[in-house]
């Protein structure tokens, strides 16, 4: 059965565990084995130090991508306009390993929107400028997507959970259909 690294924030969600079951038994309506980054089963207690034990989850969520053929992203914004930076890295390593990647946003609004709103609440309006190419993050991660061969999936419309919704993932999931 082919493996699927299942990047993403959804490790910071309060339910993590029982999101990344959600986003594993969708895997596996596919015929595919979804692997969430928290499958290491580190045991926290096992690293009194704090920063050992974050280069443990690093270590093992290295492997845990070795061991994938793909990577779905959570490209969702996460802490500010953009995705979340480890997500990025784990998307990017992949690609530069010669994995297949694809990715989701539950944010369906282009990246300048999201920029510039995100500015103004800071207070830091017109002290930066934008890139405004239409994509719908970073253009270095739409155009991953894009060497990749695939396009940001994103809903049509706004979702009620955006941490939580997974209708763009389970969309991944019919596209790379068959891999």
């Amino acid at each position: 059965m082919i493996r699927i690294y299942l990047a993403g924030p959804d490790v910071f969600l309060p339910d993590a565990e029982e999101q990344g079951e959600r986003k594993k038994a969708l895997c596996q309506k596919y015929g595919y084995e979804g692997v969430f980054p928290l499958d290491s089963d580190l045991d926290p207690d096992a690293y009194p130090d704090p920063r050992r034990f974050g280069m443990a989850i690093y270590h093992g969520n290295l492997r845990l991508i070795s061991s994938c053929k793909l990577v779905i992203a959570n490209l969702t914004p996460f802490r500010g306009p953009s995705a979340d930076v480890g997500t990025v890295f784990e998307m990017a390593l992949a690609l530069g390993r010669g994995m297949r990647i694809m990715g989701y946003s539950n944010d369906p609004r282009p990246f300048a929107e999201r920029s510039r709103e995100f500015v103004t609440k800071c207070g830091l309006k017109n002290q930066t400028t934008f890139e405004d190419f239409g994509l719908r993050d970073n253009l270095m991660i739409d155009g991953a997507l894009d060497t990749a061969g695939w396009p940001m999936v994103v809903p049509k419309a706004p979702v009620q959970d955006l941490g939580r919704d997974l209708t763009a993932f389970e969309e991944c999931l019919r596209i790379v259909r068959p891999l």
